[in-house]
């Protein structure tokens, strides 16, 4: 038999309701904080493609001169290590 409805007093609908309600702020709260690793993931994705820059500038700022360098050595008649 169904209790009947008495105003102020909770009832399986109201506590249903309360139940609903702590999921979704608790949802709400783990959305909440996946923002912050989302965001930090992008500005690590975006330095390391900085940083791919900036390798590939180097090495081809490098080549000539590493050619250059094993030249002399090969003309000086050390071995290399």
């Amino acid at each position: 038999m169904v209790p009947p409805y008495i105003p102020g007093v909770p009832g399986r609908a109201s506590v249903q309701l309360q139940v609903m309600i702590w999921i979704y702020v608790a949802v709400g709260l783990a959305l909440a904080g996946l923002v912050p690793v989302a965001v930090l993931t992008a500005r690590v994705l975006v330095a390391i493609r900085g940083l791919t820059r900036e390798i590939e500038r180097a090495t081809t700022l490098l080549e000539p001169v590493q050619g250059r360098l094993g030249a002399v050595i090969a003309a000086s008649g050390r071995a290399e290590g």
